[in-house]
């Protein structure tokens, strides 16, 4: 026979006498009922064996020898607990006294692994020790508590398990009006008492916040809450259904209601996903949520650097290349693979970059006036990018587009000579610069008797050579370097002569970058007979940039064309000093 007193909110203590929990007035009833037992016991004992029969519930043990008749120890929690009467409470095959022999016996559930909630026989079941009842549903097992930290539809009530010590539980906030019951435990809540009415046991419900129902009348109890309790013209025996759904309080009804001002709820409902326990399980929209534990399908992923479907995984399959949000970067000339596509300054960013950032210079000789080798200047330029007049002459593209006119110097024959030399800068991207400096080239070639031939990979020695001459077919470079290069002509140049350009961009550390760049640029050659061209720095030559290629009024032009190879222009006339070429250098 064991005691222990459970504290209620209120204050009111109540006291649980062989496992049940009642009033302080129902224990001493019950005390004076066991009148004898209590002198028998107080005969036989000494004061210590008077202790050790009044203790805290549940007691601890090591062997089953520590506990009760009727009760065995859980090693698990180290507490003895009830073998009930038809159950096999066998731990690891162990036979049990049930008659059914140890093929029937069956290991006690873990209860390391059940959690509030969680269906139990015994307290033994729980690893908190207490299993309780809830109502109409099966006995599940409760945890300690504090407030605040019981699952939603539960509450944390005070428990005094003896002496001083409180427990706090989590208790289901159920509604056990009228469920029959045996003591407060079976009532769902410590302010819910369990009494004996005319037609049996029944669990009342506290009605000190929450109104009784129709049929019912608050009654003031000794020791605690008032308390619901059926009028006269209701009994717990039959069933009072306020809401028609067949569920209420009373036996005749099909269980407890747990709200029977809704038809929609009750025990036999289907739990839908709507934020209301509808079937009554002390449980909301179990496992009917999505993964974020909201009703309807999972929100959709969308790029915010936030889990919004709650699959553990921030902006999955949602970003872009780049393994940002948004669209990816554009990309733009800067050595960068700025889009993520897996190539650098891929066409045609750089083209602009090269218009604005480079200049073309073109130089011509008279009489092999020409600076021998390769040289950083060509006559005045390129401090200058202007200059018309003497043996020695050049021009320069001036970062627009447009096209510098060259015009040429007396008879032009065997003893002129041509060079090209290609510069870039730029204050904010000087490594930008070097590369294309360093990895682009202008080829020039000449042809007499009409030997070129148009669209060419190669041009007599060029381009595996910076210049060259190979008895046929001349040709000179900007020679990746910035300097010129003099290509000397064959023989008398007139209208069977042909001129070819080349623009080629190559790295073998990146031959991505490098055909990215070179796709990206123009380089057009004009031609023009009898001072036929258009005035200097004029937008078009001819047909061009409009074509590729083409005549139109004399003027005669064609374009590198991004392909690294060479492409032709044939000469008209004599060539002689009222012939004119053009050159633009152009982003494609």
């Amino acid at each position: 026979m064991r005691f222990a007193s459970i504290s209620l909110p209120s204050g009111v203590s109540r006291t649980v006498f062989n496992g049940e929990v009642m009033s302080v007035a129902q224990a001493l009833s019950s005390t004076l009922r066991s009148t004898v037992m209590i002198a028998v016991l107080l005969a036989g004992c000494a004061t210590g064996a008077l202790e050790s029969a009044v203790s805290t519930v549940p007691a601890s043990c090591a062997v089953d020898g520590d506990c009760e008749e009727g009760e065995r120890c859980d090693l698990d929690v180290g507490r003895c607990v009830s073998v009930d009467a038809g159950m096999d409470a066998g731990r690891d095959g162990e036979d049990v006294a049930d008659g059914q022999g140890d093929a029937a016996d069956v290991a006690a559930p873990d209860a390391a692994d059940r959690g509030i909630g969680e269906s139990c026989a015994v307290d033994g079941d729980c690893p908190s020790g207490y299993c309780i009842s809830v109502g109409p549903g099966p006995r599940v097992c409760t945890d300690f508590c504090t407030e605040g930290s019981c699952p939603e539809g539960w509450a944390c009530n005070g428990v005094v398990n003896g002496g001083q010590d409180a427990v706090f539980l989590c208790f289901p906030e159920v509604d056990t009006l009228c469920a029959p019951c045996a003591s407060d435990l079976d009532c769902g809540g410590l302010d819910d008492r369990c009494a004996a009415l005319a037609d049996g046991m029944f669990c009342g419900r506290s009605c000190v916040v929450r109104a009784c129902p129709e049929g019912f009348d608050c009654v003031a109890v000794e020791g605690g809450a008032a308390q619901c309790r059926p009028s006269a013209a209701v009994s717990c025996t039959g069933c009072v259904d306020g809401d028609g759904d067949g569920y209420g309080a009373g036996a005749s009804c099909l269980g407890l209601d747990c709200d029977d001002g809704d038809g929609r709820v009750n025990p036999g409902a289907i739990d839908l996903c709507d934020g209301v326990d509808n079937d009554c399980d002390g449980m909301v929209d179990e496992g009917l949520t999505n993964a974020c534990g909201t009703c309807g399908p999972a929100p959709e992923e969308v790029c915010d650097g936030v889990d919004n479907d709650c699959d553990g995984e921030v902006d999955e399959g949602v970003k872009n290349v780049c393994g940002t949000c948004g669209e990816p970067p554009a990309e733009v000339c800067d050595g960068l693979d700025n889009d993520c596509n897996g190539t650098v300054d891929d066409a045609p960013v750089c083209g602009a970059w090269v218009q604005s950032r480079c200049r073309l210079f073109v130089g011509w000789a008279d009489n092999e006036a020409g600076p021998a080798g390769a040289s950083a200047s060509w006559g005045v330029c390129p401090a200058a990018d202007r200059v018309n007049s003497g043996n020695v002459r050049c021009v320069g593209t001036r970062r627009e587009g447009n096209f510098a006119r060259l015009q040429l110097p007396g008879d032009v024959n065997g003893d002129d000579e041509a060079a090209v030399a290609l510069l870039c800068d730029d204050g904010t991207q000087p490594e930008v610069a070097r590369w294309v400096q360093g990895h682009c080239a202008l080829y020039l070639g000449h042809a007499d008797s009409r030997l070129g031939v148009d669209r060419s990979p190669t041009w007599g020695d060029c381009p595996a050579a910076a210049a060259g001459d190979d008895g046929r077919l001349r040709c000179t470079s900007t020679g990746y370097d910035g300097l010129f290069r003099a290509m000397r002509l064959a023989g008398d140049v007139d209208s069977n002569d042909q001129l070819g350009v080349a623009w080629l961009c190559r790295d073998d550390a990146d031959p991505a970058r490098a055909a990215s760049v070179q796709a990206s640029v123009d380089v057009f050659l004009g031609w023009a007979d009898s001072n036929g061209g258009p005035a200097d720095g004029s937008a078009t030559w001819g047909p061009c940039p409009g074509a590729a290629s083409g005549e139109v009024s004399g003027r005669r032009c064609t374009s590198t064309q991004g392909d690294g190879r060479f492409h032709l222009i044939l000469l008209g006339g004599d060539v002689d000093s009222n012939d004119q070429l053009g050159w633009s250098l152009r982003g494609r």
